[in-house]
C-alpha cells in the first residue's frame, strides 16, 4: 500500500512539473504494447531492447537542450527551424487566450510562409498542459514511434519478423531521422502519418468485407488531406506512392493482365506526349524545376550541379531556354544525383565529414533495396509495389527540385522508411543464401 502512495506522489509531482512529459509516457507504454502485440517472447524481448534504447536516447536528447539552456535563451532547440515551430505554436495559443502578442509576431504568424496545420496542434496541446517548449519535443518522438511501430508491424507480416526486426532497428538509430524526432521539426509528424497511409491502404486493399475497406478508405483519404495541411509535398509522395503502388500491384498480378496493360500504357503514354500541348506543359514543369536548381546553387551553403554547364554561366531567366534534349539529360542527372549526392569527393567542411558515415550506410540502404525488391516480390507483392512506388514518387518531386546537398538531404529522408524495408528485406535474403539454415 506504502508503495503504491509512493508512486502515485511521484506521479503527481511529474505531472505539476511536466503534465505533456507524463502524458508521452503513457502514449509510450501503450505503443510499446501495440508493437509486442501478438510477438514471439524472442521478438518481444529484441523490440523491446531497441524500443527502450531508441526512446532513451531521445528522451536523453531532450534533456540535454534543458540542461544547456543559458540565462539569455527563452528556450533551447537543436534546429532554428524548430525554435521557430515552438515560438508560432507559443503565439498561437496567446492569441487564443486573448493575449498580445506584438504586431511584428502577428505579421510573422499570418504569414503564409512556413505556415502548417501543425503549429495549430501544438497550440492546442499546451492550452491543455500549458507553455511546453521543450515537453513539445515528446509530442515528436512519440509520432515517430508510431511511424516506426506502424511499419515494423507491416514488414513484419509481409517480409518476415528478421526483416521487420532490422528494419525497426534502421528506422530508430538512421542518425538523420533521430535528430528530426528530437526538434520540433515537421518530419516526425510527416512520417507517422505517411506510415500509417500506408497501414489503411493496405487494410482497404485486404480487408474482406465491403464495410472495413469504405472504413480503411475513408481513414487513408484522412490522413492524405492531414499530411496536406502539413507539407504540401509530402503529400505527393505519400499518396502517389501508395496509389501508383496499388494499381502497379493490381496490373501486374497476373502475366497477361500485365503484357496487356504493358502494351496499352506504351500506346497511350507515346500518344499523349507527341501532342504539343503536353509537350509544352510537360516542358514548362521541367523548366521551373531548373530554375529551382539554379537558384539553389547560386545560393548561401554548399550546391551540386545537374544542369549543362551553360545554365550556371549567365545570369537569371537562363532555364527559359531550356530545350527537350537538354531537359532529358538534367532529370537524368538529378535521379542519378538523388542517390548519390554527396559524394565523398565533395565534402567540403566539417559538417560534411561528420555526415559521411552516414552517407555510406545510405549506399547500403541503396545496393541493399534491390535485392530487397527481388524477395519482396516473392513475399508480399503489394507492399513491394507500394514501397517501391514511393521511393519512385520521391525521386520525381524531390531530385529535380534540389540542388542544395543539406536541403536534398533532409528531403531524401521522406524516402529512407520505405527504402529501410526494402533493404531490410534484401539484407536478410543476401545473409540466408549466403549462410543457410541448417536442414
Amino acid at each position: 500500500m506504502l508503495m503504491w502512495c509512493a508512486a502515485g506522489a511521484l506521479a503527481g509531482v511529474a505531472f505539476t512539473v511536466s503534465p505533456l512529459a507524463v502524458l508521452f509516457a503513457l502514449v509510450a507504454m501503450l505503443l510499446w504494447w501495440w508493437a509486442a502485440r501478438g510477438l514471439d517472447a524472442w521478438e518481444r524481448r529484441w523490440v523491446f531492447g531497441l524500443l527502450g534504447a531508441a526512446t532513451g536516447l531521445r528522451v536523453a536528447a531532450v534533456g540535454a537542450l534543458l540542461l544547456t539552456t543559458t540565462p539569455a535563451q527563452h528556450f533551447n532547440t537543436y534546429f532554428p527551424d524548430a525554435q521557430f515551430a515552438i515560438a508560432r505554436a507559443g503565439w498561437i495559443r496567446n492569441i487564443w487566450l486573448d493575449v498580445p502578442i506584438g504586431p511584428m509576431y502577428e505579421y510573422i504568424l499570418y504569414n503564409p510562409y512556413g505556415a502548417t496545420s501543425y503549429s495549430y496542434i501544438l497550440g492546442a496541446i499546451q492550452m491543455i498542459t500549458g507553455p511546453s517548449p521543450y515537453a513539445l519535443n515528446f509530442v515528436s518522438i512519440a509520432a515517430f514511434l508510431a511511424g516506426a511501430i506502424a511499419l515494423f508491424r507491416i514488414a513484419r507480416q509481409s517480409f518476415g519478423p528478421p526483416a521487420a526486426l532490422v528494419g525497426l532497428a534502421w528506422l530508430l538509430f538512421w542518425p538523420s531521422t533521430f535528430a528530426w524526432s528530437v526538434s520540433m521539426l515537421k518530419e516526425s509528424m510527416q512520417f507517422a502519418l505517411a506510415a500509417f497511409l500506408v497501414a489503411f491502404t493496405l487494410r482497404a486493399v485486404r480487408s474482406r468485407t465491403w464495410r472495413a475497406r469504405i472504413a480503411a478508405a475513408m481513414l487513408a483519404a484522412a490522413t492524405g488531406y492531414a499530411l496536406m495541411t502539413l507539407r504540401s509535398a509530402a503529400v505527393y509522395v505519400a499518396v502517389s506512392g501508395a496509389v501508383a503502388g496499388v494499381l502497379a500491384w493490381m496490373l501486374t498480378r497476373r502475366s497477361w493482365v500485365a503484357v496487356t496493360s504493358g502494351v496499352l500504357c506504351v500506346a497511350a503514354g507515346a500518344a499523349v506526349v507527341s501532342r504539343p500541348f503536353v509537350q509544352e506543359q510537360a516542358m514548362s514543369v521541367v523548366r521551373a524545376a531548373a530554375d529551382r536548381q539554379i537558384g539553389h546553387v547560386a545560393s548561401n551553403g554548399y550546391g551540386y550541379k545537374v544542369l549543362d554547364q551553360r545554365f550556371y554561366s549567365y545570369g537569371s531567366r537562363i532555364a527559359r531556354t531550356l530545350e527537350p534534349a537538354e531537359a532529358v539529360r538534367f532529370l537524368g542527372r538529378a535521379a542519378v544525383a538523388f542517390f548519390t549526392v554527396p559524394a565523398p569527393w565533395q565534402i567540403e567542411s566539417r559538417s560534411g565529414l561528420a555526415y559521411l558515415p552516414q552517407q555510406m550506410a545510405w549506399y547500403m540502404l541503396v545496393l541493399l533495396g534491390i535485392p530487397g525488391v527481388v524477395a519482396g516480390f516473392r513475399r508480399d507483392p503489394l507492399v513491394t509495389w507500394i514501397l517501391l512506388a514511393s521511393v519512385a514518387a520521391g525521386v520525381a518531386v524531390i531530385a529535380p527540385n534540389s540542388g542544395n546537398i543539406g536541403t536534398l538531404v533532409r528531403h531524401r529522408d521522406m524516402v529512407v522508411p520505405a527504402l529501410a524495408l526494402l533493404s531490410a528485406a534484401g539484407f536478410t535474403s543476401v545473409l540466408n543464401t549466403l549462410v543457410p539454415r541448417p536442414d
